[in-house]
């Protein structure tokens, strides 16, 4: 009996034992430092571990961006500790592992990750900066930034005890998933839905944002987005903008509880988007999700062929939520749905691989290195197509009493506050659920096999016609090069083409706009102005003389596909056209009239 007693002793302290070791927390400590050649990341690890093996490891990818990255390849003077300070013995079997054996007590581990620091700022992403303990990712993370004098932090974590700098998060894929901007940055605030959101801004063209605007475009998405869901899911938000100057481009990465977007100094319709289709996935990816997509496997790229749903209907929300909540225009939101159409269109391999595959095959994408768009075919375009399908479909079907917002809907209760995420059949069963068994016949031919979509019914539905047009399109009659003279940028006429100028003449100005200005206008905005100054007057320098000459745009013909107003639609097409076009019932527009021009 006194054995048994000794043994039930045992056993219970090695079941406290190994509950206080899941329990633990691990703590990360960031510091600046200065190299020879440019600056590191230092970051000083202490995982509580007894005695023992341990394994660190370094994510091989990161959750949003569907690509390999092999961030352990950049890990330098790696160190490992035991608590007496003695040196703990490793192997580095590959980039992306240390294994640490017979360490006694708390292991200590620093390393150093090379960064840039550029205009006083740093900006450093988790993966690419924190390891983990292999097998332990579920356990609590204390993170210390030691933030340099006279610089700014923005970081989405939980503060800790309100101690300046410190921060926990209950798991590291939290930590890893809580970008950090710190520096001499621009920041602005505003309040949605009775919660902080900050705008953090850096890079060259960030004094030349419209801040004003940006705050306004920001708080628009904020509230209109979570007027959609009816709920916000996090206590504050933070948007990281790294801004170059210029017009159009850019792309985003979606977190947690913030964003981190690369964006033009100047914002027009394209920015309005990416901010759009990042906001949404704090529901749509990050907490609305497939099961492999949280807690994360870091080993390896994952496997779902719900990409389209989780990008390419995100980036639906994104436009069509722009229109029924009163930002932009229902001619811009036509012309969102004809560049998807054209766009998925022109892939040939779309008669091979169906959306499915995909969002399944993305790891097999670049000879297995995998990528950010899909295999062979773009979950984006494609899903944004299957977005409007399927929302066409289930109000038809439904008689318009559900909608595709009723599937997105049912898919945050399924997932909202921290559940498991949907099994891949979720979202066709939905689908059956709210429009019926020929929603789910049409599901299968759409989404799970390859081949055409058919977007022309579900534009006849609603009352619209897609067709290709022959319009006149307006260009430039020269070219230019670029040349840095004395340190400044100058623009140099390459082609005279049709007019009085000669190679080498320095262009100033074209209708009163600077070359500089010109050469970041887009294709619409050329457009625009050609429309609006129907005659070129040019300012160059030639041999150190001031000359101003004129000229005519280059004027050539050209076929696009454009989706428009069926004159002859019927009373129940303009009808589901414009529940298509309305907020969700129960929720009302943030904005009566467009904003962006």
């Amino acid at each position: 009996m006194r054995r048994l007693d000794f043994r039930l002793l045992v056993l219970l302290l090695v079941i406290v034992a190994l509950t206080a070791n899941c329990q633990a927390t691990i703590d990360y400590h960031v510091s600046i430092q200065k190299e020879a050649i440019g600056a590191a990341i230092h970051v000083q690890m202490i995982v509580p571990t007894g005695t023992g093996r341990i394994v660190l490891k370094s994510p091989v990818w990161q959750p949003g961006a569907y690509s390999e990255a092999d961030f352990g390849k950049s890990i330098q003077q790696f160190k490992a500790l035991n608590s007496d300070g003695s040196n703990a013995s490793f192997q580095h079997p590959n980039f992306s592992t240390w294994v640490i054996e017979g360490n006694r007590g708390d292991l200590v581990v620093r390393y150093n990750v090379p960064i840039g620091i550029s205009h006083q700022v740093v900006h450093f992403e988790g993966p690419s900066t924190f390891l983990y303990v292999d097998g332990r990712q579920q356990e609590s993370c204390h993170l210390t930034i030691e933030v340099p004098v006279g610089w700014k932090l923005a970081e989405e974590l939980d503060p800790y005890q309100n101690i300046p700098g410190e921060f926990l998060a209950p798991s590291y894929d939290v930590l890893a998933d809580a970008p950090v901007t710190m520096g001499k940055f621009l920041e602005d605030h505003y309040i949605s839905h009775g919660k902080p959101h900050e705008i953090v801004l850096y890079g060259a063209g960030a004094k030349s944002v419209n801040q004003k605007f940006l705050i306004q475009c920001c708080k628009f998405v904020s509230d209109a987005e979570g007027n959609f869901f009816g709920e916000t899911p996090y206590k504050r938000y933070v948007w990281h903008f790294d801004v170059f100057k210029g017009r159009g481009g850019g792309g985003g990465l979606e977190h947690l509880n913030s964003t981190e977007i690369t964006m033009p100094s100047t914002i027009g319709a394209s920015a309005q988007g990416i901010l759009m289709h990042e906001f949404f996935h704090l529901w749509n990816v990050k907490r609305i999700r497939s099961k492999v997509l949280g807690p994360f496997d870091y080993s390896r790229l994952p496997r779902t062929g719900a990409l389209w749903w989780l990008e390419g209907v995100t980036d639906y929300y994104a436009h069509t939520l722009q229109a029924r909540y009163g930002w932009s225009s229902k001619d811009r939101l036509l012309k969102t749905i004809a560049a998807n159409i054209v766009a998925t269109e022109s892939n040939k391999y779309r008669f091979q691989v169906s959306p499915y595959d995909s969002s399944f095959r993305v790891r097999d994408a670049d000879h297995g290195h995998g990528n950010s768009n899909g295999y062979k075919v773009s979950y984006y375009n494609t899903g944004w197509l299957l977005g409007l399908l399927l929302d066409v479909d289930i109000r038809t079907h439904s008689h318009g009493k559900n909608s595709l917002d009723s599937v997105e809907m049912a898919l945050w209760r399924l997932c909202r506050n921290n559940q498991p995420g949907f099994p891949e059949s979720e979202i066709r069963n939905l689908c059956q659920k709210e429009g019926g068994s020929q929603v789910a016949h049409d599901f299968d031919q759409w989404v799970m096999k390859p081949g055409d979509l058919p977007y022309q019914s579900a534009l006849d539905q609603l009352g619209l016609v897609g067709k290709n047009v022959t319009i006149q399109e307006f260009s430039l009659p020269f070219q230019t090069a670029e040349r840095y003279q004395g340190g400044a940028l100058q623009y140099l006429i390459s082609d005279p083409g049709s007019t009085t100028l000669q190679i080498g003449d320095q262009l100033i100005s074209v209708n009163g706009e600077s070359a500089e200005k010109l050469e970041n206008l887009s294709s619409s905005d050329i457009q625009a102005l050609a429309k609006a100054q129907p005659k070129l007057e040019i300012s160059v320098i030639r041999n150190g003389k001031a000359i101003k000459t004129t000229a005519d745009w280059s004027v050539f013909a050209k076929s696009v596909f454009e989706v428009t107003e069926n004159p002859q639609a019927t009373s129940a097409q303009l009808r589901l056209q414009r529940a298509w076009l309305s907020p969700r019932p129960g929720t009302k527009a943030v904005y009566s009239h467009p904003q962006v021009p």
